[in-house]
């Protein structure tokens, strides 16, 4: 069981760094959703803003559980 949930975080993660990847760029206004997988692509933004490769992003959050993560 532990390890289908550690499989689909993992499935969730990359999916949310993809869509990062693919979909997000410097200075865009970003609705950040809600959910697990959301929290994810949360926390990957977060990283790519702390080395610099994503600058002035502006973001809005749709749930009380991303503002926390934000």
């Amino acid at each position: 069981m532990n390890n289908n949930l550690n499989d689909q975080n993992l499935l969730k993660e990359m999916a949310a760094k993809k869509a990062v990847d693919t979909l997000v760029k410097s200075n865009m206004k970003l609705g950040l959703g809600t959910g697990s997988t959301a929290i994810f692509a949360v926390r990957y933004i977060g990283e790519l803003l702390e080395k610099g490769k994503l600058q002035n992003i502006k973001a809005v959050s749709t749930s009380f559980q991303t503002t926390i993560e934000c």
